[in-house]
């Protein structure tokens, strides 16, 4: 009695949907990107994806790290929402592929002075799997587990270039590995490189955002492998002729050549978005729900 109370009520938020980063950039208010269908080829049924095209998409992520502004080191890009699996024998997802803005260093696809198309066995392999891997600590529960073909290109060197990305893309998931007679068609692993389709595919009639080097490895070998003939063996580079990212040219190049790489891997799915427009200034910040 005769006596007054004062006191405040204090609420406190927490976010209750969580978003899939898949499904924040399949949706229609973030979507910058081009649909494929792609035909059955001899490893894969016939699918259809989403990738990022042209010369500056906002398809950047920052990954391993919360620091504002992320760090250069920590700058991805989305290649696109490619579907993939696990395991061989497993279930198709759509996941998100990510390749690293920058060169995580140089070196040969091969050390060796026998020149060989095997990725299994590649010097580059070794460095993702043994130095860049450990490297990224908790963030590698973001990364899945992923299925990674290794069908060779059988176009004549001279024709190289002009293979258009449909082609690639068939021969890369085809039964021909990249040591003819190797049974070497595909891999699991967590990291990998990009493939040949993938820097075409990103192409439109006068750009390419994936252009970083004059030459960069990809994953694809060269089928025309020939154990009689180690000089007839060259492994799958990347190049653009210096034309500043106008050309979508696929050239070969000798295993023990050095070139840049560029770490390339598919994210899980229970990955989140939880801020970024995906801009370089504000790239995708993201999460996981486990």
């Amino acid at each position: 009695m005769n006596k007054s109370f004062i006191s405040k009520i204090v609420v406190t938020a927490k976010q209750s949907h969580k978003i899939r980063l898949v499904d924040y950039i399949m949706s229609e208010t973030s979507k910058d990107f081009e649909k494929f269908e792609h035909a059955e080829t001899y490893q894969t049924p016939a699918l259809t994806d989403y990738r990022y095209t042209g010369k500056s998409p906002n398809n950047y992520v920052c990954f391993g790290s919360e620091e504002v502004p992320c760090p250069e080191d920590n700058l991805y890009r989305i290649i696109g929402v490619i579907p993939t699996k696990r395991e061989v024998n497993g279930e198709f997802e759509n996941r998100i592929k990510l390749i690293k803005n920058d060169s995580y260093g140089t070196g040969r696809w091969f050390d060796s002075s026998v020149l060989l198309a095997s990725w299994i066995r590649s010097a580059i392999r070794n460095k993702l799997l043994n130095q860049y891997w450990p490297s990224l600590n908790s963030y590698q529960s973001f990364v899945e587990h992923s299925v990674w073909y290794l069908g060779g290109i059988s176009n004549t060197r001279s024709s190289w270039g002009n293979v258009d990305r449909g082609s690639l893309y068939i021969q890369e998931r085809g039964s021909v590995g990249g040591e003819k007679a190797s049974s070497e068609l595909y891999i699991t692993d967590y990291i990998g490189l990009m493939y040949s389709s993938d820097y075409k595919f990103a192409a439109t009639s006068d750009s390419n955002w994936m252009w970083k080097f004059d030459g960069e490895w990809t994953i694809t070998p060269d089928a025309n492998y020939s154990s009689a003939n180690n000089n007839a063996n060259f492994c799958r580079s990347m190049i653009t002729n210096g034309l500043n990212g106008t050309s979508t040219a696929i050239n070969n190049t000798q295993s023990t050549n050095i070139y840049p790489f560029r770490p390339t891997f598919y994210l899980k799915t229970s990955v989140l978005y939880k801020s970024g427009s995906g801009t370089i200034e504000e790239p995708y910040r993201i999460g996981i729900n486990e």
